[in-house]
């Protein structure tokens, strides 16, 4: 589905009612608003410490596997799950908003970009450290999210071929 189909061109793509564009368009604005919140200035970030890095694959995953006895659950869920969780909208989004972003590789390639990105001006800004092993959930998330939504336009469209 391109939301910014021309309307007077009938296309597969241009399937969406005017007023959903906008509702789509506006949950994604209000989405990123809270994503790039969440990333510089919520309240988990930590200002003016010294600048921490992580560069080695799977390092923090697997300390905080290996050592969740000592680790809280809410942190446990919050640098696991929630890494993933947070980027899955991106995912599901993409597709929609972006039509020439219509296969995984694409999908994995922006998700990782705007991932990596973001933890670039964390460690910049000192608002938190730069941890690759986020980006790798971060990414994992937002490909969820791709597949998700291909999914359910695949289930879509079974459905209405049966009609």
């Amino acid at each position: 589905m391109n939301i910014f189909a021309d309307k007077n061109k009938k296309t597969k793509d241009s399937t969406l009612h005017p007023g959903m564009k906008f509702i789509v368009n506006a949950s994604f604005y209000v989405y990123l608003v809270i994503l790039l919140y969440q990333l510089f200035l919520g309240r988990y970030r930590t200002y003016g410490a010294e600048r921490r890095y992580n560069i080695r694959p799977f390092n923090t995953i697997s300390r905080f596997i290996e050592h969740y006895d000592q680790v809280t659950f809410h942190s446990w869920v919050i640098n696991l799950i929630g890494n993933v969780v947070v980027f899955m909208p991106f995912g599901f989004f993409l597709p929609i908003l972006f039509r020439k972003i219509n296969g995984l590789g694409k999908a994995f390639l922006i998700s990782m970009l705007f991932s990596l990105c973001a933890e670039m001006i964390q460690f910049i800004f000192n608002v938190g450290w730069f941890d690759v092993d986020d980006i790798l959930l971060n990414t994992a998330g937002a490909v969820l999210g791709f597949v998700l939504y291909k999914g359910l336009v695949g289930v879509k469209n079974r459905l209405i071929g049966e009609i």
